[in-house]
């Protein structure tokens, strides 16, 4: 299974958000997909819910409720899915400081799971221990928008150049 870790947002019936989009992406593409992050308890996030349930994406129900990352809820997405081989992680989170540390201290023991970081959005991250567990870190934004879901296929597919 290939799960993205980010936020979820949505701009009409499409994903607007980089995890969320992956996610959506990959299950289209015929992969198991699973999306991690929080979602909002308001209409927006129904939408969002729905959109999951009828494109086939896999979510924790109860990780999806929390206002924001935690340790704790981000490793039980793992001890529940043994079978995580793919991690993607996208988004505005990675701006934040504690969300990465987070992403790290799970991530880091996780030794199974190739981890493809899109640093996009905070390019700094090139350079810090996040990145340094990951097999492939993105930084420059000039691919088209499936790219990140083409990466974690090829990736989970054993292709060691994407």
């Amino acid at each position: 299974m290939i799960v993205s870790i980010g936020e979820a947002s949505m701009a009409s019936d499409k994903p607007s958000s980089k995890a969320l989009f992956t996610a959506w992406r990959l299950a289209q593409m015929g992969y198991s997909s699973m999306y991690a992050g929080p979602i909002a308890g308001d209409e927006q996030g129904m939408k969002i819910l729905e959109f999951l349930i009828d494109n086939c994406v896999f979510f924790d129900p109860v990780f999806c409720k929390e206002e924001k990352f935690s340790k704790e809820k981000l490793e039980s997405i793992f001890d529940l899915n043994d079978d995580i081989d793919v991690v993607v992680l996208s988004g505005e989170c990675l701006k934040d400081k504690a969300i990465i540390n987070i992403l790290y201290e799970v991530l880091s023991t996780k030794k199974g799971a190739k981890i493809y970081l899109n640093a996009t959005d905070n390019p700094q991250l090139a350079e810090s221990k996040l990145a340094g567990i990951c097999c492939k870190v993105r930084t420059k934004a000039d691919e088209d928008e499936e790219y990140d879901a083409r990466v974690a296929a090829g990736l989970q597919n054993g292709a060691k150049e994407v």
